[in-house]
């Protein structure tokens, strides 16, 4: 829908389902949201950590700004502390990203899997830190992984939701006529890792009451060009 200015909305934390936090003072005000929200979308892991900037202007299709995946295990041993270096430089990178954004969702792991957990929270202590003197005031929140498997098929298993969410990213990106970020995600050997980061995006946004990518006026003909549904895992 076209819109002239950002809909008021009201941050929601879903009962079970996110973790918000403001690590501000008390008594400071974050700046009001007007006609753009920047957000940074991260699913920490040990192998494939994806993070992902972009923002969305009123009435606007979202533009991607960045997108990479990152193995912090590279040469070292996974249970060392030369993982937790590699990942302390590789975020050092996006300092100024997390900065400048109004929002921060990070992927909460699964209890079962303790070093991803490990690795969750070093990337929220890390963002934490960065941010407490940012004039942007980001909000920070942990999202269960449930909340974007919603529009998911019922009864999908995880191949299938990988598939699904492939799918669906690509249809983001061809209503956005992003086709710089369709070839780089095509290009890549972990394709559902990318598109699981802005389908929390969509997700969380959904819950506020924002259309994050607006696929009502989808161009299939784009995705043909590529010939890119068939090439789907």
């Amino acid at each position: 829908r076209s819109v002239t200015k950002m809909p008021s909305y009201k941050l929601k934390t879903i009962s079970g389902q996110t973790v918000i936090h403001h690590p501000y003072p008390p008594e400071a005000q974050r700046p009001p949201i007007t006609n753009c929200i920047k957000v940074v979308t991260i699913d920490p892991g040990t192998r494939n950590i994806s993070l992902g900037a972009g923002y969305k202007m009123a009435g606007m299709q979202p533009v991607i700004s960045c997108m990479e995946l990152f193995d912090a295990t590279q040469g070292v041993d996974s249970n060392t502390d030369q993982l937790f270096g590699n990942l302390t430089r590789w975020l050092m990178k996006y300092t100024q990203t997390f900065r400048e954004a109004h929002y921060i969702i990070i992927e909460r792991q699964r209890d079962e899997n303790y070093m991803a957990i490990r690795v969750a929270q070093h990337v929220l202590s890390f963002v934490m830190m960065v941010v407490l003197d940012s004039p942007c005031m980001p909000t920070i929140v942990e999202l269960d992984n449930k909340v974007k498997t919603k529009t998911c098929p019922k009864g999908a298993n995880k191949r299938e939701y990988k598939r699904w969410s492939v799918i669906q990213f690509s249809k983001y990106l061809v209503a956005a006529r992003d086709l710089t970020t369709l070839q780089f995600m095509t290009s890549q050997s972990k394709m559902d890792d990318l598109s699981d980061i802005w389908q929390q995006v969509q997700a969380f946004m959904a819950e506020c009451g924002i259309v994050w990518y607006d696929t009502t006026c989808l161009d299939y003909s784009i995705a043909i060009k590529f010939e890119f549904y068939s090439a789907l895992p």
